[in-house]
């Protein structure tokens, strides 16, 4: 990242298939992701 440039970030609330697709479009595009979901197990 270059000096002055902004990081982009994003939180997602629900892991699911749309979220979990929706994160990792944005990762591929450089984007800072992080996620969440009330089920454990989607969200590992």
């Amino acid at each position: 990242m270059a000096a002055g440039e902004a990081l982009q970030r994003a939180a997602i609330v629900g892991t699911g298939l749309i979220g979990g697709s929706i994160g990792l479009a944005l990762r591929e595009r450089g984007w800072w992701v992080t996620g969440t979901d009330q089920n454990k197990a989607v969200a590992a």
